[in-house]
């Protein structure tokens, strides 16, 4: 416990520095918070590519970034906070043991949080009415996936990821910009609770197979200094190897692995300056 504590306390003090750091560095800050809408779907796939379920709808985004000016660069750091929560049609299958499956419908409720902070160099030219740009973040993403219903049950997912992406931007105040990149996920985590089946089973961690995916975002600077953007995101998750459950019925002991799994996210969003 004692080891414990004096880690927690020592990372403390280093992230204090950190931010002291940036904060002697930086000569212009601005804050925003932001509002939007998303466009899920989530699928999964078993070995020969055959759909197993799908599970679509929209969630409420809130978030907030943050961006300060490096002193003396054209160099921005950034930081962006979002949460989501929302419900979505699950239509799919119930596995049962020995293979079989039959057909159910229910609903999902998802909430998550995402927080990604990034470094954007800008490389001005007198010629160019746009501002080339180039962007490197790290992110954190962690989301609990609620199936509901009698044979519902939760996963809880965290994915750690490197962002890099490249883009333009208009030299004036109001105008447009876009960004394309490639989001590369180095850690998944997801565990498996209140699982039934024919049984109460275990809970029981996996680890899907990392896949990279591209990105994209474009929109407006509004002259009342808002922001409108589309964009898209998403996840490509290869399937985890399989590990054995115990449950309450004959059939404990089987196995369960998550097949591969695709995430894809359309996001329309609106921001405005605190």
């Amino acid at each position: 416990m004692q080891c414990r504590l004096s880690c927690v306390s020592h990372f403390r003090a280093g992230f204090l520095l950190w931010l002291l750091l940036i904060g002697t560095l930086v000569e212009a800050r601005e804050n925003r918070i932001k509002f939007g809408v998303e466009q899920f779907d989530w699928r999964e796939y078993d070995g020969s590519g055959k759909r197993l379920l799908t599970e679509t709808g929209s969630r409420i985004l809130v978030g907030f970034e943050h961006s300060s000016r490096l002193a003396g660069k054209d160099s921005l750091f950034n930081l962006a906070i979002r949460g989501y929560f929302g419900n979505v049609d699950y239509r799919g299958h119930l596995q049962h043991p020995g293979g079989l499956l039959t057909a159910y419908s229910a609903k999902t409720h998802y909430w998550g949080i995402a927080v990604e902070p990034g470094y954007e160099a800008q490389f001005p030219s007198l010629q160019w009415s746009f501002i080339p740009t180039l962007s490197l973040g790290a992110g954190g993403e962690w989301w609990l996936r609620d199936l509901r219903g009698t044979y519902g049950y939760k996963e809880y997912y965290g994915v750690g990821y490197l962002r890099f992406e490249v883009g333009l931007k208009s030299k004036r105040p109001a105008g447009w910009f876009s960004r394309l990149g490639i989001k590369a996920p180095f850690l998944i985590r997801e565990k498996i609770t209140e699982f039934y089946l024919d049984g109460k089973c275990d809970d029981v961690k996996l680890t899907p197979g990392k896949n990279n995916t591209l990105s994209f975002t474009i929109g407006y600077h509004l002259v009342n200094r808002a922001v409108v953007s589309l964009g898209y995101d998403g996840y490509r998750f290869s399937p985890s190897s399989r590990k054995r459950v115990s449950c309450d019925s004959q059939f404990s002991g089987v196995e369960i692995f998550q097949p591969r799994s695709e995430m894809s996210l359309f996001m329309l969003r609106y921001s405005v300056p605190l």
